[in-house]
């Protein structure tokens, strides 16, 4: 590695930035009074689905209990040719208004995937819907006109979802309206409809009242065989994360359908008369910006993907000039037709519009460092499934452009930022508030209210060999203040009352979100300018999740404390397999040939697969209307029993021959939440083919574990860091592993200060390894393993030495052969058989570049050797962090992979050809290779 000659101080104000990222929900206040709102009810029996009319449905009444009465009915489609529903009239409807449906439905496990529901309101033949996910609690009311739904959280009862759907009648030939549930109308998680999906659901009290505004929540009256008549008191209005009333412009998601979106140079995009130079210039501080270089005028770059008829297109992505350029277009062609915008990037504005379809929204906007984000809106046609992003370059001159972050989604506006590797992503489209440090000269423009008082970090600390380490947090102090509301409520001008004289800006911020934990909090630390503007590129940015968020005191005192994304897989948070709900309704003896589930647990099981059943674990082939079939009993080391009526059936999650990388992969991103663009799959795939190549796990978790424990084991007996880099924003794995070069570092040169301590408690003379399970129900138990590898550093463990054993015992689930193991205990013993040491360092920040898991090459007066002569001595960073005064401190360990290391080159090799081409053996007696060097050591 080498180190920056010398880190920019722009500038003679230091700042700190915190922007939180919360849902927008200051959105569910909804308009300037929640009083007077009619309420009644004029559906018949909104208690007795199963009075109501049915198609296609059984109706099992008093199935379940709503508020602690066993009231609630289930709602069963068994028909995988036809719709089913049930179906209720409002009495007395006036269908030249406007009106609001509502239905209690209990959540569940079962994702839109596999099953959604939908509750749908009918003017005679005029529908409007909103299907939902009664796992999440998402829902879609866009498929029709003048409709809008929300799904939340029943106060009443925490087990349901309160879901509406308000509509506007538009077609003055209506005569009645009326409302129908259904269990079951598809399993997408794009919300594709089908009739052949079945499923059912548990429904507790429907409800249509008089009015148009989802947001505004009648208090439920019951019926039997009449309406009860709409009033005007006690309405109740609700405020969670599911009730933002959104703006038109505002989605709660953005889904990147381009692929690679910050890799221009990768075959997904194609290049006509134009070549790609991948990451030559910043953005962001980080080296990611690609230029894009034509070889001919107009020579241009384009993606194609698919995308879902009839909807808006906002194709956006970040530019910068290196020229001046005038004419620099992008473009969106459909089968339609094609909208082109030019932009100018010497003025920084938006030029002529183009082509044959109507571009709906244009922007140009100065994102610093100058670069400029540019977008266009154009509607896509019924017959458009398929749209093709270019980036064209100018037809008068050739001239080069640099690019990051392309992005097309199915959205009128540009939203969030999702980038994008080798699948399409998905991020949460939250409103950022931005607070900073209250100094003077504050440059405008900043968008940060200045009420930051102080903030406190712990950094990032691995731990080779002993699991996942410590996780990075942050604590920010803030004061609490008055404030206008303007900006942050979206109907400010229309409260009954001054808010700048009611409440506070923390206090209300809380009230209106309440769903903060888990939301990103990004402390931003740098310097202003000369002039005392500001830009992003003199600004380090940090990424935590918050943890915490609170008034601490009555003088306003805010503390919000934040962990790093690798607190996702804390076992609170993220568990491995994921806890099934499914139980036997029929008893499986041990000779039984199927499992039996209740109606409709099937679907939260995969096609094939094993299930554990007591201290059973059992395959199966086939899932099939709620049966497991085609089993092999007593599987994986356990004995078949008999098992009872309501026994759980836990899916289990089976690693065959998975190399360990794609297992620590798979568990981040299919039992966390954590984003697969924080997952540098480039980077992970040079472990999985390197140094973690031999690593491959056969391994079997029956029972739900936290992701965090079992990434800890694979860390420790997989030889490999894992951690999150909160500067590069993502997650970072290294193998534990010889390496090529080192930094050089001296007291000469660098260290501002240094210290250095022996940690004998860290020693470990003997490796004890079990490995082979034979019972995988009990992993924790010795007697569970067949097989024990059992290595020593004897000589440490010497008279004239340590005069004592330092042992380590290991029950490795994760691998049943004796070469990965081997190697764990090798490498173990290598590195902690001597005493290790830590050395405490500060460096100036000209050699800030140095990160975790980096080897430096210390030579210090702090360690010396038998002539009292500095001892160089190899180490590996374990914590680095930039202090208050912009100096980096450094934890540092001592690592024995030192000198020159190799892997044995294979039959047919050509002759050594020079440093780090190969490994070569050393044919002399004083065992130097025959340049006169060291010889290579073989790993």
């Amino acid at each position: 590695m080498t180190l920056a000659i010398e880190r920019k101080r722009i500038g003679r104000k230091p700042l700190t930035i915190v922007e939180v990222d919360l849902d927008f929900c200051q959105e569910s206040m909804g308009q300037s009074s929640c009083t007077a709102v009619p309420h009644g009810n004029a559906l018949q029996y909104s208690e007795q689905f199963d009075s109501w009319p049915i198609s296609n449905t059984t109706v099992t009444p008093d199935t379940d209990s709503y508020s602690g009465a066993l009231v609630a009915d289930t709602i069963n489609d068994a028909s995988a040719t036809a719709w089913g529903y049930v179906q209720g009239y409002a009495i007395g409807c006036d269908v030249t208004k406007n009106y609001t449906a509502w239905i209690r439905v209990k959540k569940d496990a079962i994702g839109r995937a596999t099953r959604f529901p939908l509750l749908r309101m009918i003017f005679t033949a005029e529908y409007h819907d909103v299907a939902f996910d009664t796992a999440t609690g998402e829902f879609k009311d866009d498929l029709y006109p003048n409709t809008s739904g929300v799904v939340i959280t029943d106060p009443e009862d925490s087990g349901y979802w309160l879901v509406g759907i308000s509509s506007r009648s538009v077609d003055p030939v209506n005569s009645s309206c009326y409302i129908q549930i259904f269990p079951a109308v598809g399993a997408s998680a794009t919300w594709a409809y089908s009739a052949a999906v079945i499923g059912s659901i548990v429904v507790f009290g429907g409800q249509v009242v008089e009015g148009y505004d989802v947001m505004q929540i009648p208090i439920y009256a019951k019926t039997t065989t009449a309406a009860v008549a709409a009033t005007t008191k006690g309405a109740i209005c609700y405020n969670t994360r599911k009730t933002c009333k959104a703006p038109a412009n505002y989605r709660t998601s953005i889904t990147n359908l381009l692929l690679w979106s910050e890799a221009f140079d990768n075959a997904v995009w194609n290049k006509t008369n134009a070549t790609v130079n991948a990451n030559v210039v910043a953005y962001d501080g980080l080296m990611t910006g690609d230029e894009l270089v034509p070889s001919a005028l107009g020579g241009y770059l384009y993606q194609h993907t698919t995308i879902t008829p009839s909807s808006k297109l906002t194709f956006c992505l970040f530019v910068k000039g290196s020229a001046t350029l005038p004419n620099y277009q992008i473009q969106i062609s459909l089968i339609s037709g094609f909208a082109r915008q030019y932009f100018d990037m010497e003025t920084g504005t938006l030029g002529a519009k183009a082509g044959t379809l109507a571009v709906d929204a244009a922007a140009m906007d100065y994102d610093g460092d100058g670069w400029y984000k540019i977008s266009m809106t154009v509607t896509a046609d019924a017959s458009d499934a398929d749209a093709w992003c270019y980036i064209i370059s100018p037809g008068g001159a050739l001239s080069n452009i640099y690019l990051h972050g392309a992005q097309l989604a199915a959205s009128p506006t540009v939203g969030a930022y999702a980038k994008t590797e080798a699948v399409t992503v998905s991020v949460h489209n939250p409103k950022t508030y931005r607070f900073c440090e209250n100094i003077a000269g504050l440059p405008v423009g900043l968008g940060a209210l200045p009420c930051v008082k102080g903030m406190s970090t712990a950094p990032t600390r691995i731990t080779p060999g002993k699991g996942l380490g410590y996780r990075a947090s942050v604590t920010v102090e803030m004061t609490d203040f008055t404030h206008h509301d303007r900006g942050v409520d979206p109907y400010v001008s229309m409260r009954s009352y001054d808010p700048a004289t009611q409440g506070s800006f923390f206090g209300k911020l809380l009230a209106r979100n309440p769903y903060y934990k888990g939301r990103v909090l990004r402390v931003m630390s740098g310097y202003l300018a000369e002039d005392g503007s500001y830009n992003a590129a003199n600004f380090d940015t940090r990424t935590y999740i918050i943890e915490s968020f609170e008034i601490a005191n009555s003088n306003g005192k805010i503390v919000i404390k934040a962990k790093d994304v690798l607190s996702k897989t804390d076992a609170d948070k993220a568990q491995a397999p994921a806890t099934s709900t499914g139980t036997l309704s029929v008893a499986c003896l041990a000779a039984g040939t199927s499992i039996t589930l209740h109606a409709g647990e099937g679907a939260d099981y995969d096609a094939t697969g094993s299930v554990r059943i007591g201290d059973e674990i059992i395959d199966y082939t086939s899932n099939v209307g709620d049966v497991l079939s085609g089993l092999t009993r007593a599987t994986w080391g356990s004995v078949a029993d008999d098992h009872d009526v309501d026994d759980s059936v836990q899916q289990c999650l089976v690693y065959t021959g998975t190399n360990v990388v794609d297992v620590v992969s798979d568990l981040l991103l299919n039992y966390t939440n954590i984003p697969v663009s924080m997952i540098p799959s480039a980077d992970w795939n040079v472990e999985k083919i390197g140094n973690l190549s031999q690593f491959n796990v056969n391994a079997i978790i029956t029972k739900p574990e936290g992701v965090k424990k079992l990434l800890g084991e694979l860390a420790e007996q997989s030889l490999f860091n894992i951690w999150w880099d909160e500067r590069a924003q993502q997650v970072k794995l290294k193998s534990i592993a010889p390496y090529i070069t080192d930094t050089p570092l001296s007291d000469a040169a660098n260290f501002k200060s240094i210290s250095v301590s022996d940690k004998p408690n860290e020693r470990v003379s003997r490796m004890i390894v079990y490995y082979g399970l034979r019972d995988r129900v009990n992993p924790d138990k010795e007697e569970s393993y067949k097989s024990v590898h059992i290595q020593a550093d004897l000589e440490s463990e010497l008279a004239t030495k340590h005069d004592e054993k330092k042992i380590k015992v290991v029950k490795s689930r994760w691998y049943d052969v004796s070469s990965p193991v081997i190697q764990f205990a090798s490498r173990t013993l290598k590195w902690m058989a001597e005493t290790p040491k830590h050395a405490k360092i500060k460096l100036d920040a000209k050699d800030g570049s140095l990160w975790i898991s980096d080897p430096i090459d210390i030579e210090s007066d702090t360690i010396q050797g038998i002539d009292g002569a500095p001892a160089k001595t190899e180490m590996m960073i374990l914590e680095a962090f930039e202090n208050k005064d912009g100096d980096f401190e450094y934890l540092a360990m001592t690592s024995p992979f030192f000198g020159r290391y190799a892997i044995i080159m294979a039959n047919g090799t050509p002759n050594y050809a020079g440093e780090n081409s190969g490994g070569y053996i050393a044919d002399n007696a004083a065992g130097f290779a025959s340049d006169g060097g060291e010889a290579f050591k073989i790993t």
